[in-house]
């Protein structure tokens, strides 16, 4: 065989095994017969049957050869032995196996005592790593030799060798070795022959610092002449007859010729049959070896020196071994070259080997083991050929294995991972060759073009795979690409060749995409067959194919979790092929559904779902790849049917749900009542019906979703008005216009018992409080269970929407659609739904307050309300609950109504004055004055900031009320706001109207005729401690009565808000107790009825009243002042807050209880002094009023103002504007920024300006300068008409 590549081309390609070795090149089959035949002869003559024996006379042969004669050489040794039987070699291994492991075990637990602690470990470390290792042992009762049982030893010595620090490593060495074969000879003593001894301890020698190695290749037996005098020499010829020569008909068999002529060429052979022949090519072969002759290799074709010099060392050892065992002294010169040892021995070897494999795979068509005789054939010629070099064996077998039993186009796994498990098993040494890299240039390029058809084979097996991937049963690539990483890609010599195996790589990588892309599209296509080519074609179809894809794809993605070759992903591989060819057909396939069989809705997104899937899965493997379809705008007009589908749903529900509640609890833990349930749990399934569908233009489904929380706005709206009604005619009290006075009620009041139910601890406080007179009080009011139940919806509706708002993201919704909106979308994308209620003006009236209204009873006073009528529809929009005993009313009520964009709306304001009914039955209400308006939407911005207006009535005083209004928008946010707006008005409105039931009773509490029982008339009476708490302990038990009802009710968070509500009422009759209200200085009347002095302030001034106030009565006495604020103290600490069971202290603490203790630190100054302080403060109020609305006086220029104070003003007072809009509730994120904001205005210095100077104001009217606080707040009105003139010029000027 010729050199493979010359010497320093390892960069160049690989050429094949075929282009190495063919019909040409290779040898002839008549070359490899007779060359085989003349060393099978060769071996023949040199068997132990005719060596040289002496007979004793008692007839015992004794076996020991004459020096000089014929000794075989045993194939898997490289020193000089008797040969043995392999077959009973390995008997004895399995034999003596168990009980070397049970002797070292027994030195392992210290059972046998090891004195020399080196020999110690080496015997442990053997122990651990062959014995132990049960995969390893399993291989140890395989072995033929007993050489690898010794080597392994060797190499365990050598690692416990090579970490300790000893002299001289190799003596130690040697007598380890020693001591482990005459382990071995004991342990198999009585069984073991002679031959395996002679083997052991010719090993054993040969390890021999001590022994020249000359001396260890010589024949270990003495010479002849010490056979003793009393024996027989003996000896035997060759008869050259067939069945005695060993192995002779497997050359019969391999190159087909008969018997007869093989003996005849036996017999013709013979004649030539010499030892001395084959010795002088020999020593000819060692001439070449050691001049480097360039029939041999050379040092160039070594990667350094060492490695030459180690395989000639070897090849010089070998030669002298055969030179040794034949016996040929001499130096004749050679009569023909090349008989021995072919010239072409490497050729010929292959031509035999390939014809002993092809025997083997006749004889089992499943080779999984080989015979003993092809290993004679590959270690007997291997060594007379001189071919026996490990790496050169190696690569030998290797290429006679790929031109035979390896030869397939398609890997045979179990045959090529036998195969080479036997190389490195039958060639000696090859374990110290693993690593091809460090072969020689022939051997590892002969090596690595044999790697190389392995590597395509490899490639086509896996490509016959990859065909079939679409199969029933799904392909098994892991045992081929195993092997490959295993044997291919791990081999250094291969891989050496980098150019080769990267063109090939880029080829097979390519094939592999094209098979899969093939297979790919010829499953689509069988798909594609199921779809009915007629008109019963359905939507069902096209989505079967869908999923059948999509089960596909998983499968592929579970099986093949890692790239194919580190490269190729199959499963998106595939994905793509298929989803590409499937979305290119969709649009064709879904126009032939619609013509002939157009689904519903329900069963279109159904399918839209599939379909989505597959087009995620292609964007997974196709990221710069836009889907070949776009779905939402196929899918979309069944989207806008789900939509009027669900809207009607939900309108449906909250019907349903009105008619069939029964108002009561859930149970016993749940407050509220099953419509709340029911409505939100169908609100949340409408959301998540469309939020399931993961809808990828988010421009479509968010105008969905719009329509959806427009159509619950609605129709939570009409259930919150619905349940405002019922609420309302529960509340209606029949005795709401029933007066208290100093006796308080007759005929239905109890007195206080112990036994009234208590959740608070006041025990304590009426220890202290109560004195020994029994306070009569009325009963509280009997709150029915479905009323209460009725405001726990509203509060339970409120928490549920806020619980919401991160899934409904009515924000970013809004957001979506603005930005597509802004970019100016085409006309079909202009979408709407027929369930949509038209859009709509929102209108808001909030009462405020009535001054100077006229008082229709006989004490000059009037109990009033206001009703608000749409003139248009003549339908009552709302009415005010009734503030008795007043002509300076003060409401705050928010009324909403809609009306048409496109109208105005005449409104009429009417105030009604309730008379008491036990004197007036027949005419229970009076009009007390009337105001006709017209709500403009021209005049009013859609902005939702409140406009004020301040109305004369028809008869006498004026109207305080704002109005605002917001036009209805198809928006996520709006219609949030708006449902969150309603409910928080009307839980507001219920509570109101709850506390409205304790209103006469608390207003009787703080009143003159309480007053008068512990100051006296005139409030200069000093009364005891005691006496003041026992004046408001009536109305401790009356509020503690009503809690304790509705505290059965209601949640504790819910009641805390109607005890709040009940304290702002509290501290709001306390501040109509205490001052005269600010409206009677702007009162032109009382200015006018002030400039003549009346009958009654002649006698209040005879009985030291002081100055009467029209509507008011005189001022309090600081007596009466300091009473009313220890009763405001009692209940704000003691009753409400209780000790931490109530509200917190911040809370009643608020903003009205702040100004009200601005009264005490003002109340007693002189009249001077109050002056001085409302001077003081005027110009600053004036400031702010400039500051808010961004303007400047005469005296300020516009540099000279504060830009960052105005700034933040603005805002402020912008945030108070809008702090009731619907967008202002739009959001949880929106009402918290409102909170935050509203609470730092609360912080702003000026405001507590404005609040003192009210104060003041109002004491000086008590003190009876009316027309000095009617001469201040005319000349603030007049500031503000300026102020408000000077912005809009601004406005105007600015554009």
């Amino acid at each position: 065989m010729s050199r493979i590549i010359s010497t320093g081309s390892m960069t160049q390609s690989l050429p094949t095994v075929a282009d190495i070795y063919d019909k040409n090149n290779g040898a002839s089959l008549e070359e490899a017969y007779w060359s085989s035949l003349r060393i099978l002869l060769l071996d023949y003559i040199n068997g132990p049957r005719f060596k040289t024996r002496y007979v004793s006379p008692d007839n015992k042969i004794n076996s020991r050869p004459v020096s000089g004669t014929n000794v075989r050489v045993s194939s898997n040794s490289s020193a000089t032995t008797v040969s043995t039987n392999p077959l009973d070699e390995h008997a004895m291994i399995i034999y003596i196996l168990p009980k070397l492991a049970k002797r070292l075990r027994a030195i392992t637990i210290g059972e046998v005592k090891i004195s020399n602690p080196l020999l110690r470990r080496s015997l442990l470390k053997f122990y651990n790593d062959n014995i132990m290792d049960k995969e390893m042992y399993l291989e140890l009762k395989k072995l033929n030799r007993f050489e690898v049982l010794l080597i392994n030893f060797t190499k365990a010595s050598n690692m416990e060798l090579t970490k300790a620090t000893i002299g001289d490593r190799q003596a130690e060495l040697y007598e380890q070795l020693s001591y482990f074969i005459r382990m071995i000879l004991s342990l198999g003593k009585g069984n073991i022959t002679d031959d395996i001894k002679l083997k052991l301890t010719q090993y054993q020698k040969s390890m021999d610092p001590g022994v020249s190695k000359e001396e260890s290749h010589l024949p270990i037996y003495k010479n002849i002449s010490n056979h003793t005098t009393n024996q027989a020499m003996v000896s035997k010829k060759p008869s050259f007859v067939l069945k005695e020569i060993p192995h002779i008909f497997v050359l019969k068999d391999i190159f087909n010729v008969t018997e007869s002529k093989l003996q005849a060429d036996v017999i013709a052979s013979s004649i030539h049959i010499s030892n001395e022949e084959y010795c002088k090519e020999l020593r000819a072969y060692r001439d070449s070896v050691d001049t480097s002759d360039s029939s041999t290799l050379i040092k160039e074709d070594f990667d350094n020196v060492l490695d030459y010099n180690v395989w000639k060392k070897f090849e010089l050892k070998e030669v002298d071994e055969l030179l040794s065992i034949y016996g040929d002294k001499r130096h004749t010169e050679l009569s023909k070259m090349n008989i021995w040892i072919p010239e072409n021995s490497m050729s010929i070897f292959v031509k035999l080997i390939s014809l002993l494999l092809q025997l083997e795979a006749a004889e089992n068509s499943n080779i999984t083991s080989y015979s003993q005789r092809l290993v004679f054939f590959i270690s007997k010629f291997s060594k007379y050929w001189r071919l026996n070099f490990p790496t050169t064996l190696l690569s030998l077998l290797y290429t006679s294995a790929n031109l035979t039993i390896l030869s397939d186009k398609e890997l045979n796994i179990t045959t090529a991972e036998s195969f080479f498990n036997f190389m490195f098993t039958v060639v000696p040494g090859s374990n110290d060759y693993l690593d091809t890299q460090y072969w020689n240039d022939q051997d590892r390029a002969r090596w690595a073009l044999n790697m190389s058809q392995t590597s395509n084979q490899c490639m086509v097996h896996l490509d016959n795979l990859l065909s079939g991937i679409f199969g029933n049963t799904m392909p098994k690539l892991n045992p081929v690409l195993l092997f490959y990483y295993s044997y291919v890609l791990e081999d250094t010599a291969f891989m050496s060749f980098e150019e080769q195996y990267e063109s090939e790589r880029k080829k097979w990588l390519k094939q592999l995409r094209k098979t899969l892309f093939d297979s790919s599209i010829e499953y689509y296509v069988s798909l594609l067959d199921s779809i009915p080519k007629d008109k019963t074609i359905d939507i069902i179809h096209i989505q079967d194919v869908a999923q059948l894809i999509i089960e596909r794809i998983e499968r592929l993605q579970k099986r093949f979790t890692k790239p194919l070759l580190d490269t190729i992903l199959i499963a998106p591989e595939c994905a793509s092929f298929l989803i590409e060819a499937f979305g290119t057909d969709f649009s064709t396939m879904i126009k032939r559904v619609t013509k002939y069989n157009k689904p519903d809705s329900a069963t279109a997104l159904d399918a839209y779902k599939v379909f989505r899937e597959i087009r995620y899965i292609y964007l997974q493997v196709q990221p710069n790849k836009k889907f070949p379809c776009k779905l939402e705008n196929v899918f979309f007009e069944y989207l806008l049917q789900l939509c009027d589908d669900v809207s009607s749903k939900i309108v449906k529900v909250i019907t349903n749900s009105i008619k069939s509640e029964n108002w009561e609890p859930i149970n016993d833990t749940v407050t509220y009542s099953q419509s709340v349930l029911d409505i939100f749990k169908m609100f949340n399934e409408s959301i998540s019906v469309f939020r399931k569908l993961e809808w990828e233009n988010e421009y479509q489904i968010s105008k969905i979703i719009t329509f959806i929380l427009k159509t619950f706005s609605d129709g939570l709206n009409a259930y919150i008005v619905q349940v405002l009604e019922i609420i309302e005619s529960d509340l209606q009290n029949e005795d709401e216009n029933e007066e208290l006075g100093s006796e308080g009620i007759k005929e239905k009041n109890i007195k206080y018992s112990s036994k009234i139910p208590n959740s608070w601890n006041f025990h304590d406080i009426k220890n202290v409080l109560l004195s020994e007179n029994v306070v009569e009080i009325p009963q509280p009011y009997e709150y029915r269970k479905r009323t209460c139940t009725l405001l726990c919806n509203l509060e339970a509706m409120i928490e549920k929407l806020n619980a919401m708002d991160d899934y409904i993201q009515a924000e970013h919704i809004s957001q979506i659609i603005a930005e597509n909106e802004k970019k100016g979308k085409s006309v079909k994308d202009n979408i709407g739904s027929k369930n949509i209620a038209s859009l709509d003006n929102l209108y808001t009236i909030r009462i405020i307050s009535a001054d100077d209204v006229k008082g229709l009873s006989h004490d000059g006073l009037s109990n009033l309300s206001l009703s608000i009528l749409n003139q248009k529809s003549e339908k009552y929009i709302g009415k005010t609950k009734t503030v008795k005993k007043s002509i300076n009313p003060i409401w705050d009520e928010e009324f909403e109504f809609t009306s048409s964009q496109s109208d105005s709306v005449p409104l009429s304001l009417i105030l009604w004055h309730h008379t008491n009914r036990k004197i007036e039955k027949l005419n229970k209400m009076q009009i007390c004055g009337k105001i006709s308006f017209v709500l403009d939407k021209r005049k009013i911005k859609e902005n939702g900031y409140p406009n004020s207006f301040l109305l004369p009535f028809d008869t006498q005083g004026y109207l305080v009320f704002e109005v605002s209004l917001e036009r209805e928008k198809l928006d996520a946010m709006f219609s949030m706001g708006k449902i969150y707006r309603s409910l928080i008005r009307a839980r507001n409105r219920a509570i109101d109207l709850f506390v409205s039931k304790c209103f006469t009773f608390i207003q009787f509490a703080f009143s003159r005729d309480t007053l008068k029982t512990i100051c006296g008339n005139n409030g200069k009476q000093q009364s005891p401690k005691n006496a003041i708490y026992d004046a408001i302990v009536p109305l401790f038990d009356y509020l503690n009565s009503n809690l304790n009802i509705l505290g059965t009710e209601l949640n504790e968070e819910l009641l805390f808000k109607v005890m709040l509500n009940a304290w702002n009422l509290i501290l709001r009759a306390v501040d109509n107790l205490i001052l005269p209200p600010l409206s009677i200085g702007k009162s032109e009347s009382v200015l006018n009825s002030r400039k003549n002095t009346s009958w009654t302030e002649v006698v209040a001034s005879s009985f030291n009243y002081g100055t009467i106030i029209p509507g008011y009565g005189r001022a309090l006495t600081t007596l009466e002042l300091e009473s009313i604020f220890i009763w405001l103290r009692a209940l704000c600490v003691d009753f409400f807050y209780n000790a931490g069971e109530g509200p917190p202290l911040e809370k009643l603490k608020n903003e009205i209880y702040q100004g009200l203790l601005l009264v005490p630190i003002f109340y007693d100054k002189d009249i001077i002094s109050l002056k001085e302080d409302a001077q003081r403060m005027v110009p600053e109020y004036t400031k702010y009023m400039q500051i808010i609305n961004g303007v400047s006086t005469n005296e300020d220029t516009p540099s000279e103002i504060n830009k960052n104070r105005v700034s933040s003003l603005n805002k402020r007072l912008g945030t108070l504007a809008r702090k009731k809009t619907i967008m202002a509730n739009a959001t949880l994120r929106k009402r918290k920024q409102m909170k935050k904001e509203l609470s730092e205005i609360k912080q702003e210095p000026i405001k507590n300006v404005e609040q003192t100077l009210i104060i003041v104001l109002r004491i000086l009217i008590s003190k009876g300068e009316l027309e000095y606080v009617h001469e201040i707040l005319m000349e603030q009105e007049k500031a503000k008409k300026r102020i408000e003139a000077s912005r809009l010029i601004h406005q105007a000027i600015e554009g």
